[in-house]
């Protein structure tokens, strides 16, 4: 039995249900770990009252897995909204992004220097302050979303030590770094996000280290261990990459300045260059840093950049073990084995699309290390 979805559309100032939608053409959503995701969701124009398509109006799609219980799997906002008619027939097709496009709509709206643009902490405790400070409990007037279902779970003060200064940068693209910054560190590293609660209306950002969703890596999963395996039955078309042709090693990266008043450090991965006579592999940044440690921070940033590429892909054939939604899900930590080598996997994102009530679903995995 196929998994079964229900949409919601709830109204924009209040949680109240403005209609459910079964009876639908065609529905896709995509989400990924740190980024905007988005939906699109095409109903016949009988079927649906045109007038609840109001903007940012909530799109809330349940879903119940085979053998599972229902759960909301994506929420985002109406922000587009087409009608057309083709074939003999009108459809309403409804667009917009998911829950995190509350970050894209903030600036960090504080001069340089004040505590609320100038920061050193761990990188999780570091996002819950940018946004309790630019559209949480602790934003002025009319920057301030807490009495429409928004809210910013607490603190949990595990992440890596992050620092800099973000007057008047975006908060999504702050953030984003914040969280590539503290991937130094992968044990500590913190990953983002803005989930819906209760029934799908309210909304919280909320932080996760090391993994954004549940760990289902084998052996130690503390959430049970998830394989993905050719002889289970459950992997098809694997493919194993390893490209180092654009490799760098050492960073040169300069500060501010000018001529011999301009910084310049150099930072290695000693473990790298080293593992072959040949392979120092130099590269050259400028670093927009106003001190000394985040001039290190950056050029670390930098040299990360550099690695080697190692990519591991397959496709998810769905098996009574491993059904999406119930074994596993969006941002969670699982295992994979292919030619003799084990491979945790951080499902880094999903999309779903649904045509005639038939459902696929890709999911996007990334090497985890911690």
């Amino acid at each position: 039995m196929p998994a079964e979805s229900e949409i919601h559309l709830v109204e924009a100032a209040r949680d109240n249900v403005l209609d459910v939608i079964d009876d639908f053409e065609a529905l896709s959503y995509a989400q990924r770990i740190n980024a905007i995701g988005a939906f699109t969701l095409a109903v016949r124009e009988e079927n649906f009252n045109l007038s609840f398509a109001h903007l940012d109006g909530r799109i809330v799609v349940w879903r119940k897995p085979e053998g599972g219980h229902r759960y909301i799997d994506f929420a985002g906002f109406i922000r587009g909204v087409t009608r057309q008619y083709q074939d003999g027939r009108e459809s309403i097709v409804l667009a917009g992004p998911d829950y995190n496009d509350m970050l894209r709509r903030r600036r960090i709206a504080y001069a340089a220097t004040t505590a609320q643009a100038r920061k050193a902490d761990q990188a999780d405790d570091m996002m819950v302050a940018l946004v309790n400070e630019n559209l949480g409990a602790l934003a002025p007037a009319g920057r301030n979303v807490t009495a429409l279902g928004f809210s910013v779970a607490p603190a949990i003060s595990a992440g890596t030590i992050v620092r800099g200064d973000f007057a008047y940068e975006g908060l999504l693209d702050t953030l984003q770094k914040a969280s590539d910054a503290s991937r130094s560190t992968p044990a500590t590293q913190a990953f983002f996000g803005v989930v819906p609660l209760g029934s799908g209306w309210d909304m919280q950002f909320r932080t996760n280290v090391p993994q954004w969703g549940q760990d289902h890596s084998y052996p130690s999963g503390v959430h049970g261990p998830v394989i993905f395996a050719l002889e289970r039955g459950n992997m098809a078309n694997p493919v194993l990459e390893w490209d180092r042709r654009d490799e760098v090693n050492v960073i040169y990266a300069a500060g501010r300045g000018e001529d011999l008043a301009r910084p310049v450090i150099e930072v290695a991965d000693a473990a790298r260059e080293g593992e072959s006579p040949l392979n120092r592999c130099e590269g050259f940044e400028s670093v927009d840093a106003p001190t000394t440690l985040e001039l290190i921070d950056g050029a670390n940033a930098k040299l990360d950049e550099g690695r080697g590429k190692r990519r591991f892909t397959f496709d998810v054939v769905e098996v009574p073990s491993t059904v999406y939604g119930l074994h596993w899900g969006f941002g969670d930590l699982v295992t994979a084995v292919y030619a003799g080598e084990q491979w945790d996997l951080h499902v880094a994102a999903v999309e779903v699309s649904i045509q005639n009530r038939v459902e696929t679903m890709r999911p996007v995995f990334e090497e985890f290390t911690a």
